[in-house]
């Protein structure tokens, strides 16, 4: 997902929008292009510097593809890992990790966690 994500980011598009773009495409999600169209418009922490739109995204993802109960762990999980990560979840405080790359760096974390934790659930599942 992360060649997909950044594809998108080289072209141009906000966090939010490169996330679900990119896993719409590698998940192979039937989304509507309106979503995309309403997750840019989360960027820039929903306008204001507020909670990054791309780990929002992330945890719509989550529910997109999986039940409830599912989601919710997925999402504990994946929040768990961010903060540990970069310790805040606002973006202008995510800025100060990011200043050099832009968000690019966190994308790459970000699509890599959505791997992790989509490959972890599947995997639970079959076992």
């Amino acid at each position: 997902m992360e060649k997909e994500v950044l594809k998108y980011y080289n072209e141009g598009n906000n966090c939010a929008k490169c996330i679900i773009k990119g896993a719409q495409e590698f998940y192979k999600i039937e989304l509507d292009e309106e979503v995309a169209d309403m997750c840019e418009a989360l960027g820039n922490g929903m306008g204001v510097g507020c909670f990054c739109a791309a780990a929002t995204v992330s945890i719509m993802i989550f529910g997109r593809l999986f039940d409830q109960q599912t989601a919710k762990r997925m999402r504990i999980r994946f929040l768990n890992e961010f903060y540990d990560k970069y310790e805040a979840f606002d973006c202008c405080k995510l800025k100060l990790h990011t200043s050099k790359d832009g968000c690019e760096n966190l994308l790459i974390f970000i699509s890599r966690s959505i791997n992790k934790n989509i490959s972890f659930e599947l995997e639970s599942k079959i076992f």
